[in-house]
């Protein structure tokens, strides 16, 4: 009657991913040590990282470390459509968006405040149902993340088209990774006040396969 325990940094791991861990490790000792899968016991149990330590050091203060070093040089945003640009409003625009990727890949909080707009909505149905937040819901959402910077993962920023409507509104197309996961975005944004702020996000989001 084996019984296996798995203790993991608390970083947002899914259901799924916790029901892929039992099953592998149920058919791992079946298939090694020839154990009954009905007879075999899994639990997992997820420390926050103020709860774990190695070489001396806790993982957040760790993590904070890291992601205070300087992060590697982004990959150059290439390759837009543009689409009659007649309002001079690009560069501002490209600012905005270029905020916004630096905030997905630290996961900072403050620079996506700067770029939402504060009764932006953010809509997917990549978990099968239609999921609608507001914005303090996804700033929550992106504070709980592990940011990309912590462990230097390659930036993969690549803006795919830009169709400014007007001096005031506009639509945007772009794909950035955190890995695991690769992201398409469609950004709409509207200028008030002077400044561009995105409105709208909607996405596709799909698994990076492994490396």
């Amino acid at each position: 009657m084996p019984y296996v325990k798995v203790e993991v940094t608390k970083d947002g791991v899914t259901r799924e991913q916790k029901a892929a861990l039992v099953q592998g490790v149920t058919a791992l000792l079946q298939q090694v040590l020839n154990k009954d899968p009905s007879l075999t016991f899994v639990t997992i149990d997820e420390v926050d990282t103020d709860n774990w330590g190695v070489g001396g050091e806790l993982v957040s203060d760790l993590r904070r470390k890291k992601a205070a070093a300087p992060a590697p040089s982004p990959a150059p945003i290439i390759g837009p459509s543009v689409l009659a640009d007649t309002t001079g409003e690009l560069p501002a625009l490209l600012d905005c968006i270029a905020t916004y990727l630096d905030g997905l890949y630290f996961a900072d909080v403050e620079r996506l405040a700067r770029v939402f707009h504060p009764r932006a909505r953010y809509f997917s149905t990549a978990e099968g149902s239609l999921k609608e937040l507001d914005m303090p819901t996804y700033f929550d959402v992106v504070r709980g993340r592990v940011p990309a910077s912590a462990s230097q993962q390659p930036r993969y920023d690549r803006l795919l088209s830009v169709d400014l409507a007007g001096p005031h509104t506009a639509l945007v197309k772009l794909e950035c990774a955190l890995s695991p996961r690769h992201f398409t975005d469609y950004l709409s944004l509207v200028k008030e006040q002077g400044q561009w702020r995105i409105i709208s996000k909607v996405f596709e989001v799909r698994q990076l396969p492994p490396t």
